[in-house]
């Protein structure tokens, strides 16, 4: 599917979506399935100002990395789990601003929080130990 062009299709469709947060949802778990979390990361950093991108994105993270989900539908143990420790922060950081950015959208803060704390243990340690 990847030689296919099927994630550079899913990624024509996350920019297209208005107001159909579903549809967003099955576009991203779709395509980090094939390309893993730097698919994600970089689709939500071009598309910040979208609330049904964000959200859509922050429910893919959450998919990734949570231990507690169990289902069909969770992504932990496919390609997903393709980010390094050192790019943590920068990905934290990136959640920030689009929690920043839809700083009314309830859903939306309550998601990213469940991202930052899923993500924030994964990161590197500083060199007093603390992460």
């Amino acid at each position: 599917l990847v030689e296919l062009g099927a994630v550079g299709r899913a990624s024509e469709i996350i920019r297209k979506v208005r107001g159909q947060r579903r549809l967003a949802k099955y576009a991203f778990w779709f395509s980090a399935s094939l390309a893993g979390l730097p698919f994600v990361v970089a689709e939500m950093r071009e598309n910040l100002h979208s609330g049904e991108v964000v959200d859509a994105a922050f429910c893919t993270i959450i998919d990734i990395l949570d231990e507690d989900l169990e289902g069909d539908w969770v992504l932990r143990n496919s390609n997903a789990e393709q980010c390094s420790v050192e790019d943590i922060p920068r990905v934290l950081e990136l959640i920030f601003r689009a929690m920043e950015q839809h700083s009314t959208d309830q859903v939306l803060q309550s998601r990213g929080c469940h991202c930052v704390g899923l993500l924030a243990p994964l990161g590197p340690l500083q060199a007093d130990g603390a992460r």
